[in-house]
């Protein structure tokens, strides 16, 4: 998903429709499908909170920056989270935290 903003900025400079459509097809390619993305989040992470470390679980995969709020489906945009981080966190971003 490009930021709408961005899209305004471009056009208002002159951007062509082929530069557009680049930038477009570009921010679709780093989507992941979202099965895979989880696999990916829990083989990188481990089962432990990004958040508070705890290791008990339950865990979700959790999105640092919320779709809602223009975060995208990429491996750097997620993190494993337990169910009590992520759920208290709700459509807010994240802190980010240093991943061991």
């Amino acid at each position: 998903m490009i930021d709408p903003a961005v899209f305004r900025a471009m056009v208002a400079n002159g951007a062509t429709p082929e530069m557009l459509l680049a930038v477009v097809e570009a921010a679709a390619a780093r989507q992941i499908p979202w099965a895979k993305l989880r696999i990916m989040a829990f083989e990188r992470d481990g089962e432990r909170c990004a958040y508070c470390g705890d290791g008990d679980g339950p865990f979700e995969v959790d999105h640092i920056i919320p779709r809602i709020r223009g975060g995208e489906n990429t491996l750097d945009n997620v993190c494993v989270a337990c169910r009590s981080c992520n759920r208290s966190k709700r459509h807010w971003d994240a802190p980010r935290k240093a991943r061991a």
